[in-house]
């Protein structure tokens, strides 16, 4: 029989549970009746007589050491304390029982001999007899079923809690406890209040482990004496109870009993592990063993960071409670029993906390979490994710089926133009998200292209602020975050400058760029304006990068004119004058000057050039009085020139007249613009309002000394003049205009609103028709009603001018329920009137982009034009100021109309004699689009090339009326002009940013000729038009991409030929590429730092039936060199460019594009050879899912990997509302079954499922398509075709988890994210059908609280429970 004398130690009390008890009640408030009650339940005496009886702490050997004097000093004698000792363990069975059938009422001796048992734990940890004891106990006690281990564990885990941290705090330690456990971990909060609880008594609510006691250890009363006696047997003046020596001996007192204390607790958790816990009871357990371990090396109060660091290090018995917490997290994670997900400790923060120990057993932990954690991201993520930009090409406003977000959040919402991929494969946005990037890294260069991209093709200024965060100086700290804003001041600087070195070169090489720079300035200044930009640092900057990288090419004073655009602006002002960096910062713009050395002297730019250092110059002077010694005298000085230039052309009566000005008129008015903007705008507004100018001329039959007077009609101000003005001129004349113009304001009719109009209009379209039809029945002739119909609508448009012709058709098209209503319509676009009308119009008018031209802008006489009834006096209208012009928007209304009604020919008509005046129409590009897109399929040839000569075709529409389909050249060309115009390019020398470039449809050969003419270096007639010259589609990518759209609409062959022609394009894209680079550096694959450096160091020879061979039929010629990438760029950004055309088709080519790709995918080689391993067929999958830049870095791309990059490519540019077919790709793909299919269908589908977390509709369509793929393999009833293991999916279970959390919390995972009941019901009732081994690991993803921790601790699911 082992023997137990209890020796005392500093960690150890050595007082009876009883007094220990009474203690403790001093300590703790008042808890509740129920606890009071069972605390003084008449079994309790017995109970603990019993434990202290097994433990050796009698109450006589209490009383005999209460009533032993201490030795003195000078005693050295030991003595002996006399104990009895304890009966053998196997008596404690048989004794418990004997006290067990003394009380009737078993329910409450169980919760009595619990809360005994707890108390016990606490003080007797650290002595390792008694703590063996209590472990017996437990076994025993447990095989009888008298533990109930779900309400024990949680409950001797929050006295733990309780215990360990310093007195005082009591129940706000488990409160916080609670909170970092579960922003740690993020299964869940330790439950504290679970089923029959209230039995018991929380044993320590105050902590029983004061700063200078060990566990167990009673804070001593203000009454009582010193704890030090009661810690040892010698004299309380011989222990040293203060200093830093005892703080020190104290905290290791401390740490020794707590590294007790846990260890004894996991050994207890692990006896409870044999039974079956619940869900809940685990996840507590769960919580509690990662809070433990990642704050492993907490330091503790009352010590000194210098102190704790030299004297606490980790030792033997904190490695084995380590050890012990691993073995209970292996417990409760393994495959086996899967009591708590592994995911759980995949989003734990236990991967990354610091100070790692060096500890095998817990690095290996780490290393696993961190293996599944990184194979369940790449479900998450895109092929080729970092290459994915946006384009502004297509909108990207979020749809409005989000039905978890408030509707004002969802009007303002739009898709954040890039994402950063988090640990978890998460797509990411956001404030704090966008600063944690890392300069270098490939998410910063990401930013970059993505900024470069939108300052070479100007995005609406309502992208910019959705976008873009403020600069750190210029941000409130009241102010909140941007939720969609991914760059960051940093990054905006360094784009801005690349820009500016990039126009700077253009500038330098001759190329007229001005339109370019002026764009440029635009955006500039609305980034200063709104403190995007901190400008004492961009000019830092831009200086470094001038005097350093690239000191030879500032030789213009671009640059000094660009900062004179934003002098003005208040932040910039701010900066110049109250920073104190001011003097330098001043310093460093005027070292920006440059000699202006012009050929044309007398060119406009040339001498705003030549000036713009004075205009400078002198707005500094104007500021800051502490900076004027370092200005230019000389420039100064001749700022006198302009005051000179201007009182000679402003003295007098006569007005300016801008029409008549010279060249260097011009540009001096330019100059004026930046020094006196006042005066400036006055004169242009006098222009504007004038009547016109007044001229005293000789006339004939006049006497020689007689004069006549005339007036010369004053023109609107040509585009030309006004490009040059200064943006705070600008500024200042739109105010001025908009006021003028629409103060005390085309009411339409003098007696009604227009709203009145609309409504009377309709109103008498019904009736009309109703009064037609009953004419009808009367035996009326049709033709007769017709005729006399409207032959009194014709009387009452031209004649009295009482019906507005654009809001009576369109109520007429409104009806076109009845077949009459159309009829009617065709009539009056039939009239003579109407066509006159229409052809005055086009004489008067001018060429359609009447901007462009230098000419005197023609405008019609307004009552004339636009009649009576519509036309002000005083005033003219504020948008269409012709009847005819009004009518531009309603003819393709009336087309859609007719087509929808199957009236081709009545169409086709229209068409034909309207199409010259539609070409005045501002979104006519929209239209023809929309038109082919929306009717794709049902329109004839002939109707196509009326469509098309809407636009003009010989400018934009590679069109013929050839069947055939075109070679796969054509597609290519197609594509490479996307790559060279439209994908934001991947460093920033590429061609992509060079004006003067061709377009992509400009010089393309005809689709029924093999030879493609070549692009490079060929200057396109137009070059890239600025912003105001490109209506529709409003960006010059979005004019090239959708020129390309067109173009494949208009084509007469169908959409599979289209989409298995652009399919084998990209399938064999890279071998053809590398044949066609012949020798111009092959492997120069490391130029660019957007490819990453390749893991698989080249091919196996077992892969290498997966390369894909060069397609025949394509001309490999000139293809690299005509893109200015390497072969193995341009193969990852035609992929790029291929999904994001496709995405931009109807809905034809999306069904044949999951046909095709199925295709491709179910004849590799390795999904039909049966005879390959399970082994072999992993490998391969695995390789052909690599990110094509991957394989592009080895020359060994894949079918397989070009296919699936290509989908998700074409999915990231995909509307939401057309996701709604994407499980079509997995139909095709049926019957999966093998493990290799089902990993290509989830690599496919998984990335999809983040972008519907708020399409909760979509999102379990998608999720139910992959979970029968699951049932393919893995059913019940499945025959795969090789035996599979379920942990061979280990990381799809992982996703699986992921995904529905992500889904729940409508965005990336949180701490307190949980999933959707109606997912979890969804996924059980899937996991019916699945084997059970598989159905087991997703247990956890059921509706069923008695196995799924989720819905154990689900509000609707607990309540339903209640």
């Amino acid at each position: 029989m082992m023997q137990r004398v209890p020796t005392p130690s500093p960690g150890l009390p050595t007082q009876s549970i009883s007094e220990m008890e009474q203690v403790q009640q001093q300590q703790r408030p008042s808890s509740s009746s129920s606890s009071r009650a069972h605390h003084f339940y008449p079994a309790r005496p017995a109970v603990v007589d019993l434990f202290n009886l097994y433990l050796g702490r009698s109450a006589r050997q209490k009383s005999d050491e209460s009533v032993r004097e201490p030795p003195n000093k000078t005693q050295k004698r030991v003595t002996a304390i006399n104990r009895e000792l304890p009966p053998p363990n196997e008596q404690f069975l048989f004794d418990f029982e004997q006290i067990q059938s003394q009380f009737p009422d078993q329910e409450q001796l169980r919760a009595v001999t619990e809360s005994v048992l707890i108390s016990l734990v606490i003080q007797c940890c650290d002595h390792a007899p008694r703590a063996e004891f209590l472990l017996f106990a437990l076994r025993s006690l447990s095989n009888i079923g008298y533990i109930n281990w779900d309400a024990f564990l949680p409950s001797l885990l929050s006295s733990v809690s309780s215990a360990e941290s310093p007195v005082g705090q009591g129940s706000q330690t488990v409160a916080a406890l609670a909170s970092t456990t579960s922003s740690q971990s993020g299964v869940l909060p330790p439950s504290n209040v679970v089923p029959n609880s209230t039995n018991f008594q929380s044993s320590n609510p105050a902590s029983p482990l004061p700063s200078i006691h060990g566990i167990g250890s009673p804070a001593q009363s203000a009454a009582e004496p010193s704890s030090c006696a009661t810690l040892s047997p010698m004299k309380s003046n011989d222990v040293i109870c203060t200093g830093q020596q005892s703080a020190r001996v104290n905290l290791s007192v401390r740490e020794n009993a707590i590294s007790s204390l846990r260890r004894l607790s996991c050994k207890i958790i692990l006896v409870g592990l044999d039974s079956n816990l619940k869900p809940v009871t685990c996840a507590d357990i769960f919580n509690h063993m990662l809070n433990w371990l990642v704050n492993w090396d907490q330091k503790q109060q009352g010590l000194d960071e210098f102190d704790s660091a030299k004297f606490w290090k980790p030792d033997k018995a904190l490695i084995e409670w380590l050890h012990n917490c691993l073995d209970v997290i292996w417990l409760l994670v393994e495959d086996n029993k899967c009591r708590v997900p592994f995911y759980e400790l995949i989003r734990s923060g236990l991967q990354f906390i610091e100070n790692i120990p060096d500890d095998e057993a817990l690095f290996t932990v780490i290393l696993e979490i961190h293996r599944r954690r990184d194979m369940m991201a790449t479900h998450m993520q895109m092929l080729d994710q970092h290459l994915h930009c946006p384009t502004f090409g297509t909108p990207r406003l979020l749809p409005q089926a989000t039905t978890n977000i408030s509707g004002e959040t969802v009007t303002n919402m739009r898709y954040s133009p890039i994402t950063y991929p988090s640990v978890l494969g998460e797509p990411l946005h956001g404030e704090e998200l966008a600063s944690s990037i890392q300069r270098g890294s490939l998410d910063w260069e990401r930013a970059l292209r993505c900024l470069r991209h939108a300052f070479r093709n100007t995005p609406s200024p309502d992208w910019w602020r959705r976008v873009l965060l403020l600069a750190p100086c210029h941000r409130l700290h009241a102010q909140g975050p941007t939720p969609g804003a991914v760059f960051t001041s940093e990054m905006i600087s360094e784009a801005a400058i690349d820009r500016i070195v990039e126009l700077l070169k253009l500038t330098n090489s001759e190329t007229n760029c001005w339109q370019e720079w002026l764009i440029f300035s635009d955006v500039f200044f609305f980034l200063m304006k709104h403190g995007c930009i901190d400008f004492v640092d961009f000019v830092d900057k831009l200086v470094s990068r001038l005097q350093d990288g690239d000191q030879h090419i500032l030789r213009t004073n671009h640059v000094t004119w660009l900062l004179a655009q934003i002098i003005r602006v208040e932040l910039v002002m701010n900066a110049l004058n109250t920073d104190s960096r001011k003097v330098e910062t001043t310093r460093k713009i005027l070292s920006f000057h440059k000699e202006d050395r012009s050929s044309d002297p007398n060119n406009p730019q040339s001498i705003l050039l030549d000036f713009i250092s004075s205009c400078q110059n002198l707005r500094i002077w104007s500021l800051n009085t502490s900076t004027r010694e370092y200005l230019n005298n000389e420039q100064l000085q001749k700022g006198k020139q302009i005051d000179e230039w201007w009182r000679q052309v402003s003295k007098g009566e006569r007005i300016m007249d801008y029409m008549n000005m010279d060249e260097r008129s011009i540009g001096m008015f330019w100059v004026v613009s930046y020094t006196m903007a006042q005066p400036a705008c006055e004169t242009v507004m006098n222009w504007l309002t004038s009547a016109g100018v007044t001229e005293i001329l000789p006339g004939p039959n006049l006497q020689p000394n007689e004069r006549l007077m005339v007036m010369q009609e004053v023109s609107p101000l040509p585009i030309s003049l006004l490009s040059g003005f200064s943006i705070n001129l600008c500024l200042k004349l739109a105010n001025q205009m908009e006021e003028s113009m629409f103060s005390g304001q085309g009411r339409v009719l003098r007696e009604f609103s227009p709203e009145e109009v609309t409504a009377n209009i309709y109103t008498m379209v019904d009736v009309l028709l109703h009064h037609f039809n009953l004419e009808l029945q009367r035996g009326r002739s049709l033709q007769d009603l017709m005729i006399k119909a409207c032959a009194n609508l014709a009387f009452f448009i031209w004649t009295h001018e009482l019906l507005p012709l654009d809001i009576l058709l369109l109520a007429l098209i409104d009806r076109d329920d009845d077949p009459h209503a159309l009829r009617i319509v065709i009539n009056i676009l039939d009239s003579k009137e109407l066509q006159q009308r229409v052809k005055l119009y086009l004489m008067n008018r001018g060429p359609p982009e009447h901007w462009l031209f230098s000419g005197t802008f023609k405008r019609a006489e307004l009552q004339k034009a636009l009649g009576n009834h519509l036309s002000w006096k005083e005033r003219y209208p504020t948008f269409f100021d012709d009847i005819a012009a009004r009518l531009l928007p309603v003819i393709p209304l009336i087309i859609y109309r007719l087509i929808e009604n199957d009236a081709i020919d009545a169409a086709d008509r229209v068409l034909q004699v309207y199409s010259t005046f539609l070409h005045y129409y501002p979104l006519n590009f929209t239209f023809v689009r929309d038109i082919l897109a929306y009717f794709y399929g049902h329109l004839p040839g002939k109707l196509i090339l009326r469509i098309l000569n809407v636009l003009d075709v010989k400018k934009h529409i590679n069109s013929s009326s050839a069947s055939i389909c075109p070679p796969l050249d054509y597609f290519a060309t197609l594509l490479l002009g996307l790559v060279n115009h439209v994908i934001p390019p991947l460093n920033n020398s590429s061609k992509n940013g060079q004006v003067g470039e061709t377009s992509n449809s400009s010089v393309r050969a005809p689709h029924n000729k093999a030879q493609v003419t070549s692009q490079a270096g060929a200057i396109a007639p137009e070059g890239q038009k600025p912003f105001y010259q490109i209506q529709d589609p409003g960006t010059y990518t979005q004019l090239i991409l959708e020129t390309a759209v067109i173009e494949i609409l208009s084509l007469p062959v169908s959409a599979s030929q289209i989409v298995s022609s652009l399919v084998q394009i990209v399938v064999h894209i890279q071998p053809t590429l590398v044949q066609s680079s012949n020798g111009l550096n092959p492997t120069g694959v490391g130029q660019s730092s957007v490819l990453p450096t390749s893991p698989s160091g080249g091919s196996t020879d077992s892969l290498g039936a997966t390369r894909t061979p060069s397609v025949s039929g394509l001309s490999n010629s000139n293809f690299v060199w005509r893109s200015g990438y390497t072969c193995q760029q341009l193969s990852c950004l035609l992929i790029q460019a291929c999904g994001l055309l496709l995405a931009q088709l109807p809905q034809e080519f999306h069904i044949q594009l999951y046909m095709e790709a199925a295709r491709v995918i179910k004849e590799s080689w390795w999904l039909t050879d049966g005879k390959r391993s399970v082994g072999e067929l992993e490998s391969a999958v695995c390789y052909a899912l690599l990110d094509p830049t991957w394989a592009a870095q080895d020359n060994t791309s894949t079918a397989i990997g070009n296919v699936v990059a290509l989908l998700h490519a074409f999915f990231s540019n995909l509307p939401l509302e057309w996701l709604e077919g994407t499980h079509l790709i997995i139909k095709h793909l049926k019957p999966v079954t093998s493990i290799a299919g089902l990993r290509i269908a989830f690599r496919i589908m998984g990335p999809l499922l983040p972008r519907l977390a708020n399409a909760h509709t979509l999102f379990s369509k998608i999720l139910s398509v992959l979970l029968n793929v699951m049932a393919d393999v893995f059913g019940r009833n499945s025959q795969p075709s090789a035996p599979i293991e379920a942990s061979e999916i280990a990381d799809i279970i992982d996703f699986l988890h992921h995904i529905v959390h992500y889904e729940g919390q409508g965005g990336p995972v949180q701490p307190s994210s949980k999933p959707r009941a109606e997912v979890l019901a969804l996924i059980g009732r899937a996991a019916e059908t699945l084997r059970p081994d598989v159905q087991h690991l997703l247990t956890h993803l059921k509706a069923d609280v008695n196995s799924s921790i989720y819905a154990a601790t689900h509000p609707k699911f607990v309540q339903n429970t209640n």
